[in-house]
């Protein structure tokens, strides 16, 4: 059975968790508030698979610049772990709108490759 995650201004159903006032970042903005960054290590079952692509990451933070949790969008399953797991060890400035720290959602691309 699938599992469908609705969500509606910002709000969760299926996880429950409220982002009303989630601001989505630009591409440019979402970049510029990464401070450090952690790269995946490709999975040893998908490289012997000879599985490669494109893994697409919805990643919320809360107003400290801290990971509230991370969604995949798109990519093979033997990669999105990886991908996760690297993307909870990033640390990022705070998002702000008019220099006030807000909740935001960024994505976030990984490109893995043999």
């Amino acid at each position: 059975m699938k599992r469908v995650l609705v969500c509606l201004f910002g709000l969760c159903l299926l996880c429950g968790t409220a982002f009303a006032q989630a601001v989505r970042l630009s591409d440019a903005e979402a970049k510029k508030i990464v401070k450090t960054r952690t790269n995946p290590e490709y999975p040893p079952l998908a490289k012997q698979m000879r599985v490669s692509g494109e893994v697409r990451l919805d990643v919320y933070l809360n107003e400290d610049g801290s990971v509230d949790k991370v969604h995949v969008v798109s990519g093979n399953a033997l990669l999105a772990g990886a991908a996760q797991n690297a993307i909870k060890q990033w640390k990022f400035g705070t998002p702000t709108v008019d220099d006030k720290p807000v909740k935001a959602v960024a994505s976030y691309s990984f490109s893995f490759g043999l």
